[in-house]
């Protein structure tokens, strides 16, 4: 369900709030949750499937790069919106602004290269629970990061980027 009206109402306070509680907390918890799985599955399934491997490790990288980003995000960005309020405090923002929507477009760029490593996450005839269980997970994941990146990018980062 597109929820962008709604989100475009919200006070940025409130959009990072969200942010914060809903897709930072989500991603980390989830993380917790799929990497083990996927190791298990890697290791029962990684000689017949041979995309496993390749797709565990774009994962493990996806998610170094995810935690590093949500941390500049937590700690220096997210704090600097809520609290400006002036032109020339916006501008300032330019730059770290534009280094998250590059972060964006790399992860936007892996996240599809895992969709098609893991066969877009339909599991393979005859897949034991296991791996139907992370194909479910690693799918809503990508799912909810890219959501995350649309509300960055679409909602909030514009309410700050301006000209001149």
């Amino acid at each position: 369900m597109d929820r962008t009206s709604e989100y475009k109402k919200m006070s940025n306070e409130g959009l990072v709030d969200l942010l914060l509680n809903r897709y930072h907390k989500k991603l980390r918890y989830d993380v917790l949750t799929i990497t083990p799985l996927f190791e298990r599955v890697v290791n029962v399934h990684g000689n017949s499937h041979n995309t496993l491997a390749a797709a565990k490790n774009l994962f493990d990288k996806v998610v170094a790069h995810l935690q590093f980003h949500l941390t500049k995000e937590e700690q220096m960005l997210f704090p600097a919106l809520v609290q400006l309020s002036d032109l020339n405090q916006f501008k300032a923002l330019k730059g770290p602004i534009y280094c998250m929507r590059s972060d964006h477009q790399h992860d936007d760029e892996d996240l599809k290269q895992l969709k098609i490593l893991m066969d877009d996450f339909v599991p393979p005839l005859g897949a034991c629970q296991s791996y139907q269980k992370l194909m479910v997970l690693l799918r809503e994941f990508v799912e909810d990061t890219f959501e995350h990146m649309k509300i960055e990018n679409e909602i909030l980062f514009p309410r700050f980027e301006v000209e001149g």
